[in-house]
């Protein structure tokens, strides 16, 4: 998906097809078995992962400050909290961990039969994506689309208290 020009674009990484690529910005939403098949095992399979985060730091300097934006409700959201200095954490339960530099808190979440409902800096969302674990691909895109792509009221997180 094309964001801004011909330079920007997001797309869902796939450990074994991403050689030579320099990104500057790195979203973890969850960890979860459905890949292991393809790594052996959980703890390769987040090593394979965390290789994203790492690399981070040392991909071309574009201009962009290298950003990891990581899933703070996630058991795992440790791990790829060690990689980078520039944390960007994201919660829909109000957790916060030291090493996030700014946090992206969702409010009055609902998720429903039919979609989920919150807010995020006062901006409301509503999607008919079900699941909870939308809701987070959705909070987690939102850094993207507000610092990034210039979405009106999402261009701000709240700095770590």
């Amino acid at each position: 998906m094309q964001i801004r020009g011909d330079r920007d674009l997001v797309r869902r990484h796939r450990q074994h097809r991403n050689a030579g690529i320099s990104y500057d910005i790195a979203l973890f939403t969850n960890l979860s078995p459905e890949h292991l098949e393809s790594h052996g095992s959980y703890d390769k399979y987040r090593a394979a992962k965390g290789k994203l985060f790492k690399n981070l730091s040392f991909g071309k300097n574009k201009g962009l400050l290298k950003t990891a934006v990581i899933n703070l409700d996630d058991p795992e959201a440790d791990y790829f909290l060690k990689f980078n200095s520039q944390n960007v954490g994201f919660t829909l339960n109000n957790c916060y961990k030291k090493s996030a530099k700014e946090i992206i808190s969702a409010e009055a979440v609902v998720v429903k039969d039919d979609g989920s409902e919150f807010k995020i800096n006062g901006v409301n969302f509503k999607t008919k994506l079900l699941g909870k674990f939308n809701a987070y691909n959705i909070v987690g895109a939102s850094r993207f689309a507000g610092r990034w792509a210039g979405v009106k009221g999402l261009e701000k997180s709240r700095p770590r208290a």
